[in-house]
C-alpha cells in the first residue's frame, strides 16, 4: 500500500492525484465531485461527537477515499470482481425475493448463504448491501482494537488508524452510490423508458453545474437534519438504514425520469435547475446514512502525532468475507 506523507512527499501526492482525474472510467453514481461531498459532509457532520475532532481535521481525506473504489479499485485488474458491487437493481429484488417465502431475511444472511440460496438473482443485479456490510465488518474490528488499546500513543496506534481511515472512506463510496436512484434500478440508464444516457447526464453532467454550491447545500441540509436523523436512526440496524436508504432512492427515479423527459439535455441551466433539489436530497440522505455509520465507529482516542498517512492507491479489499473472495460474475453491466 502506498503512503504519502503530505509534509514529506506533496509532489508524489499531487502527481497521483492527477493520473486519477485523468484516467478515463465509465461513469458512476455521482461522479467524483458528488461521492467527495458526501464522504467530506459526513465526516465534517460528525466531528463534534466526541473524540471525533479529527474528522474535520481529515474530512479531505475521506472525500478522497470516497471515489478510491472508482477510479482505482476499478482498474482492468479487479473490475470484474468490483464492478457489481455498486449497485442494487431493487426491482429484480422484489421480483425473486418473494419466489422463497420460506427464508424469512434474505438480504440479513453472508453473501456466500445468499448466492447459494438464490442462484437465480445473479451477481449482476448487484451487491451493494453486502458491500457495505462486509466493509463494515472490518472497520468494527478495527474500532474495537483502537477501543481496547491502552497505548494512546505510538506506532501500533497509528497503523490500526491507517486502517481506520481507509475503510470508513471507502464505504462512503457505496452508501454514496446507494443514494443516487439510478443505481437502484435495473433502468440504470433509461433503456427502458427510451432514455438513454440519462444516468451520466444526472450524475455527472447536473452536478458539475451545480457545484460548487451543492456541496454547500448538502452540509446545510445535513447539519438541519442530523440530530433528528440520529435520534430516529440510532437503534436500526446497518442493514436497515442501507436498505430504506434505497428504497428512498428507488422512490425517487419516475420524478427523475419525468424531469430528464421536460428538460433538454443541451440546456445545461435548465437541467441544472430541474434537478438540483432532488440532488441535494439524496446526497444528503447519504451523508446522513453514512454519517451515522460514523458515529458509530467513535469513541476511541486519535493520535495526531506524526499521523501524514495519505494513501494515494490504496490495495483492493476484495468482495466477500476474509479469505472468501467473491468469483467474478461472467457478464456485467452498468
Amino acid at each position: 500500500m502506498l503512503q504519502i506523507s503530505s509534509m514529506k512527499k506533496p509532489n508524489h501526492a499531487f502527481l497521483v492525484l492527477f493520473l486519477i482525474l485523468i484516467t478515463p472510467f465509465q461513469s458512476s453514481a455521482w461522479g467524483r465531485r458528488g461521492h467527495q461531498v458526501v464522504g467530506e459532509n459526513a465526516a465534517i457532520l460528525v466531528s463534534g461527537e466526541p473524540e471525533a475532532k479529527f474528522m474535520r481535521e481529515h474530512s479531505y481525506d475521506f472525500g478522497y477515499y470516497a471515489n478510491v473504489p472508482d477510479f482505482i479499485w476499478k482498474r482492468p485488474a479487479t473490475y470484474d470482481m468490483e464492478k457489481t458491487n455498486h449497485f442494487m437493481d431493487m426491482e429484480i429484488y422484489d421480483r425473486e425475493l418473494p419466489k422463497h417465502p420460506e427464508i424469512k431475511e434474505p438480504l440479513a444472511m453472508s453473501r456466500k448463504d445468499f448466492d447459494a440460496a438464490f442462484p437465480e438473482l445473479k451477481q449482476t443485479a448487484g451487491r451493494s448491501f453486502w458491500r457495505i456490510r462486509e466493509l463494515y465488518t472490518r472497520l468494527e474490528k478495527v474500532t474495537s482494537e483502537l477501543r481496547e488499546m491502552k497505548e494512546i500513543t505510538g506506532e501500533p496506534r497509528r497503523k490500526l488508524q491507517e486502517r481506520w481511515f481507509l475503510l470508513a472512506g471507502v464505504i462512503a463510496h457505496y452508501v454514496g452510490d446507494l443514494g443516487m436512484p439510478l443505481h437502484v434500478s435495473e433502468n440504470y440508464d433509461g433503456m427502458m423508458t427510451n432514455q438513454k444516457g440519462v444516468h451520466a447526464h444526472f450524475e455527472e453532467v447536473a452536478v458539475d453545474q451545480i457545484y460548487p454550491d451543492v456541496d454547500s447545500a448538502v452540509n446545510h441540509e445535513a447539519i438541519k437534519q442530523w440530530p433528528a436523523f440520529s435520534k430516529k436512526n440510532r437503534d436500526k440496524t446497518v442493514l436497515q438504514l442501507i436498505t430504506d436508504l434505497a428504497e428512498r432512492s428507488k422512490n425517487e427515479i419516475p420524478k427523475l425520469l419525468a424531469i430528464d423527459k421536460k428538460t433538454k439535455r443541451e440546456d445545461l441551466k435548465a437541467v441544472a435547475t430541474a434537478f438540483k433539489p432532488m440532488i441535494v436530497r439524496q446526497m444528503t440522505d447519504s451523508t446522513l446514512v453514512l454519517a451515522e455509520l460514523y458515529r458509530r465507529q467513535l469513541g476511541w482516542k486519535f493520535d495526531s502525532d506524526k499521523f501524514y498517512y495519505f494513501a494515494g492507491e490504496p490495495e483492493y479489499i476484495a468482495p466477500g468475507e476474509p479469505g472468501e473472495p467473491v468469483t467474478p460474475p461472467p457478464v456485467l453491466k452498468k
